[in-house]
């Protein structure tokens, strides 16, 4: 699988929050109780599978914590670079992804391909503190090697789609990973829902949002609200036109394969990089 500057940690990271543009996610009933408004928000797909139960402990125990858990809202990044240049093409973006982020990726192979595909690495690779960012994000003070051939921060992956989400709408991108956040935080499959099957993790988030009541449900508003950072960046089966959720892995693109991993990159990089 891919190298663990982007593996099972990032994509994990990513499956928890995902918002498909498939019909099936539900969304939170609308409710306004207790003086706070709906939430709005859309349930965030566990993405997991059903674990193996391990030392007698049940499979369906899975419930958020009774006070709000801790959790962090990313820093804003710069503002996203300017979408479809054209500085790339979709088989290059596919060598960049096998020759500097796959499970065969070295340094070398990642130094060749940037040599020569100059343009479309200045494209996909980006400082995190340029004033634009690419939908790679490269710490200068980090010394590529083996391990991390192009350089990424070490969320570069959770970097990418924020700035994903704030090419739909600035600020979209920090609120709605620290939404996210809290729902890792709230159903942590290593604690209060080990070992809890996909459903149960589901049914916890959507207790952790509560209408915008449960112990996320402040965050779930600031990033999905009425008057949330993200209002408008999600609607679900618009059609061609790209939204928020072209920030995501696509139902048809495995995240569990590394050929779907391969394939949601390279999308996401001619988003930014290829043609309209």
């Amino acid at each position: 699988m891919f190298k663990h500057i982007l593996g099972a940690a990032a994509v994990a990271a990513l499956l928890s929050v995902g918002c498909s543009s498939s019909s099936s996610t539900s969304t939170t009933a609308t409710t306004t109780d207790a003086g706070k408004a709906d939430s709005g928000v859309v349930r965030a797909d566990s993405g997991t599978t059903t674990p193996t139960a391990d030392a007698g402990v049940a499979a369906a125990t899975c419930a958020p914590p009774d006070t709000t858990p801790t959790f962090s809202t990313p820093s804003a990044l710069p503002a996203t670079a300017a979408w479809a240049t054209g500085a790339c093409q979709t088989a290059t973006v596919g060598g960049f992804v096998t020759a500097c982020l796959g499970s065969t990726s070295t340094k070398a192979l990642c130094d060749s391909w940037k040599s020569a595909n100059a343009s479309c690495s200045s494209c996909l690779l980006t400082a995190n503190n340029a004033s634009a960012v690419g939908p790679f994000l490269v710490d200068p003070s980090i010394t590529a090697d083996d391990t991390n051939p192009p350089g990424l921060v070490q969320d570069g992956f959770g970097g990418s789609i924020q700035g994903c989400l704030n090419h739909f709408k600035a600020g979209c991108g920090e609120k709605y990973f620290g939404f996210a956040n809290c729902l890792n935080a709230a159903c942590d499959d290593k604690t209060n829902c080990k070992n809890a099957s996909a459903a149960d993790q589901s049914t916890c988030s959507d207790d952790a949002i509560g209408g915008g009541q449960g112990v996320c449900g402040d965050a779930a508003i600031a990033a999905r609200g009425t008057n949330g950072a993200c209002k408008g960046v999600f609607p679900q089966d618009a059609g061609a036109a790209l939204t928020g959720e072209s920030c995501f892995a696509a139902a048809s693109e495995d995240t569990s394969t590394e050929a779907g991993i391969t394939a949601y990159f390279t999308r996401l990089g001619m988003m930014y990089c290829g043609s309209n």
